[in-house]
Parts: structure tokens; sequence; C-alpha cells
């Protein structure tokens, strides 16, 4: 007689958290582990991306009590599947269902069966050491707790200054501090909350956290760090991920940048420009991208060998100190993150001089308009070929908007680039 195994509707969101980070690039099949320990009265399944495991644990009261103390891992690709069916179908209290089919041989066998009566049946193999080396590491881990709530409000109050980079928050202060674009910033938290623990997390750390306090039934978060890994438990499950290098916070910001040019341009214009540099394997391979401004417009530009393409950026304002002509990495341009930063039809930049004599393209959203939230190295650009060639091209774009008739214009102010 088959044994049963029930993942209940209380611990879907892990089993949906589990899945989504499970390695679809991995070269080895990726695994899922189930240990069943009775003296422990727990079932822990154990899953996820190298160095960004999740172990789920569901008390052994809800399963049959015919199920003895056991370990052994499975393909979690088809796991992940068939676990995506049942959530997708499953009524309001229906659980996930795994049935246990021990052979005489010693062979053990889980099988699933789908909405529509497909059948999924896995064959275990010996359980992933990886798996269990973190499982028994997670026991001897030191754990700082903090109030569910409490962090729940700092990291409320983290989303309003997004996007960043990493976050610090310190035990018994009324602030939090962000890093972007290279900066330090610091933000008051209301009501006089303070934080009641000492964290410095990263992006990666920041999901995990809101994600076990979205679904936290427990009044206290528990955190432990170190080196190299973050872990974050709400005293049942455990969500791992791997810390990157982390900025010193304790070093103030200064501003002391000069705003050399400023321009508010249509979203969607530039959007679709970059679109087409993505898309063009010559201008992506030349690597270089240029902008125009002259005394009130703005115009973007990237070639190729044979290619050339030239758009207007629809400034909805622009200041600038003079007309100039500058180059851009084409490749940092593309890494910008232009979607859903704003939920504005335009975006703010600005060419900042620093006092070393080097500029950079700041881009800013309705947020925050003093500190950008990205930017990316540029340079005056005074070669004559391609002032010459951006001159070509502009006045074949004001032949077009102005009709074939119109002769050919010097741009306004190129003489003085």
């Amino acid at each position: 007689m088959m044994k049963t195994i029930l993942i209940g509707k209380q611990y879907h969101p892990k089993i949906s958290t589990m899945i989504n980070v499970t390695d679809k690039k991995y070269r080895a099949t990726p695994l899922v582990t189930f240990i069943i320990d009775r003296k422990k009265n727990k079932l822990s399944l154990i899953g996820g991306r190298n160095g960004e495991l999740s172990v789920i644990t569901v008390p052994l009261e809800e399963q049959a009590p015919q199920l003895k103390d056991s370990k052994w891992s499975m393909d979690a690709q088809m796991f992940n599947d068939y676990c995506q069916n049942c959530l997708d179908n499953a009524s309001d209290d229906e659980p996930i269902v795994f049935f246990v089919d021990e052979q005489p041989n010693m062979e053990t066998y889980i099988i699933g069966v789908t909405s529509n009566y497909s059948v999924r049946r896995w064959q275990c193999e010996e359980p992933c050491q990886e798996h269990l080396d973190h499982f028994t590491a997670l026991e001897h881990r030191h754990f700082l707790s903090s109030s569910t709530d409490i962090l729940k409000t700092i990291l409320n109050q983290a989303n309003y200054q997004r996007p960043f980079d990493s976050l610090k928050m310190n035990k018994g202060q009324n602030e939090i501090m962000v890093q972007r674009d290279n900066a330090i910033l610091r933000f008051a938290l209301p009501n006089n909350l303070a934080a009641d623990i000492d964290l410095v997390v990263d992006r990666a750390g920041l999901e995990i956290l809101e994600n076990v306090c979205q679904h936290a039934q427990s009044d206290t978060i528990m955190v432990s760090i170190s080196n190299e890994q973050m872990t974050v438990s709400d005293g049942q499950h455990h969500y791992s991920a791997p810390r990157q290098s982390l900025p010193n916070f304790e070093k103030k910001s200064k501003n002391n940048a000069k705003i050399e040019a400023t321009l508010i341009v249509n979203i969607l214009t530039l959007k679709s420009e970059i679109y087409t540099y993505k898309s063009v394997h010559q201008i992506k391979r030349n690597n270089t991208s240029l902008i125009l401004i002259t005394e009130n417009e703005a115009y973007l530009s990237a070639l190729g060998s044979t290619v050339e393409s030239f758009q207007r950026l629809s400034t909805l304002n622009i200041t600038a100190s003079e007309p100039n002509l500058y180059s851009i990495n084409l490749s940092q341009l593309l890494k910008v993150n232009i979607k859903d930063i704003t939920a504005m039809n335009s975006v703010t930049m600005r060419i900042l001089k620093t006092r070393d004599g080097s500029r950079k393209l700041a881009f800013y959203n309705e947020r925050d308009n003093d500190h950008p939230y990205s930017s990316i190295p540029i340079t005056r650009n005074r070669n004559k070929d391609d002032l010459n060639n951006m001159q070509n091209l502009l006045s074949i774009y004001k032949q077009q908007q102005q009709g074939d008739d119109v002769k050919q214009q010097d741009m306004i102010g190129f003489d003085d680039i």
C-alpha cells in the first residue's frame, strides 16, 4: 500500500518560492531533496539554485503515520512542473499530493497525479550531498531576531527609495541608509520607528526578506549572515542567498558635480530607440552612441559599419550651458533600467561634470530628483568625422520633418561645438 505526502495550502507560497529559484541552466540535473525525521517530527524539502537553497518544513502530524525516517532526492524539473500544475488548479483547501511507492527491491518511487489525471513518476536517488550539508549547517548557524512588524514597516519605507543596490539598518536608529549609483543616502523612518537589528543586505537578500515577511505567520523573523551567504527564517522555513560585496556605509557621500545639461525626455521615444540599438548587430558591435545637445533640442544616434540610426529625443524641457556632442558606451547604456523605473511618461537625464573633469549621464525618477538611480560615463566628443556625420543626419531628419524642398541647414550652434 502506497503512503502519501501532503503539502497543505498554507505551504503553497513556500513551494512557489522554491520552484521559482530552481537553476534552469544548471549543467547537472537539478534535484529536490526530501528528509523525513520522525524524532524531530518534521518533513523537510530542500531545493533551489546552487547557493540559494530553500528549506520548507512540514510537521509530520500532517502526514501519514506510516512514513518512516528516510532521505532521497528526485528530479526538480518535473517536481516544479507538477507542483506548478497543482498550484494553478488546486481548490481552496486542496493539498499537493505525492504517493510514496516503496518496492521490494528497496527502490523508491514518488508518484503524482495532475489535475487532468496525467501521471508523474520519479525514481528516487541518493540524497544530494550539497542539500544535506546545507541542511546540517543550518542547525549550527547563529541567527538574529527582528520583529516581523518592524521589519515589514522598514521594508515598506525602503520601497519608496527604489531603485537601490543595498540597504543598511542599525539597531536603535531612526533611519535607513541605501546605496544608489555609488552614493550613500540616508532616510528617516516614520513615527520614531527604530530598527531592532543590525543588518546590511544587497538586492538578493532584500528579495528574500520581503518574501519571508509577506508570508510570515510568526511574530519574529530570524536572520543569519556569513561572509558568503545570508539566510532568513520565519522559525520554520529557511531561505538562503549568496552575499555580494557591500559598500562602506560609513563613507559620507558628497555631491560635487556641476550640472552641464538637463534633459526631460519622452520615455517611449528613448526606449524605442534603445530597443533598435539592441536589435542591430552592427550597432552593438561598434558599441558607441552619440548625444547631440543644442540650445533647445537633443538627438540620440548610434552607428554601425554600414548603418546609422538617428532620433530626436522628444524633450519636454532642456537646459544646457552650451551646445555639445557627447559619446557614451552603448553596452553601458543598454544596461540602464529604463523600463518600470517611473510611472511618468518622461525621464530626467542630467550630464554631470565632476571636479576631476570626468562626466556622467545620470538618470532620475519622480521619487527623487536630487539623487540619480543610475548613471554611466559620458565624454565630450570633438571628432570632426562624428560632428560632420551628425550634421548630415540632422539635415536628413529636418528634411523629412519640414519637406524635401527645404534647403539643408547647419545645426544651430554646430560651429560652437
